[in-house]
């Protein structure tokens, strides 16, 4: 089983379960599949647009004309490519394009806690938080770990939006 450092919602760190992804991938499936082409198409653009994203397709190129090189010319050439002049660009393409991955692993972190917890998963361990009561602090406890998550966010599957609750004068 893989994790993924993150915090728990008192800001302690916990390992959460690299499982929470297949959840998360399904809740994204499901958003793509309800806007229509041409908002999915905006949002591909959005994506695009972004310097994250240029930064993984510049490490690929960096990764695939490294392994050409070395393929092309074995490890002398590829030697002279990685301490000539040549290199120090590339190299902080690549210096750049692994903080970039850093960050896309942080998103992910994020994606499987909020998947795990709409399941009313514990994102730690796993264990069945439904039905525990929340403590003074509006937080539920994980009775396995002791990871502490806020009431509001646990079992939220099924429903996009919160209650709303209507208040009117007589």
């Amino acid at each position: 089983m893989l994790f993924i450092r993150s915090t728990d919602d008192r800001d302690r760190p916990v390992w959460v379960r690299f499982s929470g992804l297949r959840p998360a991938a399904a809740l994204w499936w499901e958003q793509v599949r309800a806007r229509t082409r041409r908002e999915n198409f905006r949002v591909v653009v959005g994506v695009a647009r972004r310097p994250s994203t240029w930064l993984v397709f510049a490490a690929a190129l960096l990764i695939g004309v490294l392994a050409a090189v070395f393929v092309h010319d074995g490890a002398i050439g590829l030697g002279v490519l990685v301490l000539g002049p040549v290199a120090a660009p590339l190299l902080m393409v690549g210096i750049v394009a692994v903080r970039a991955g850093v960050l896309i692993a942080g998103r992910a972190s994020d994606m499987a806690e909020e998947a795990l917890l709409r399941r009313g998963r514990c994102p730690a361990c796993g264990y069945d938080l439904a039905g525990l009561e929340a403590q003074a602090d509006l937080r539920v406890e994980c009775p396995e770990c002791g990871a502490a998550w806020r009431a509001g966010r646990i079992g939220l599957e099924g429903s996009s939006d919160p209650e709303v609750i209507v208040i009117r004068r007589a």
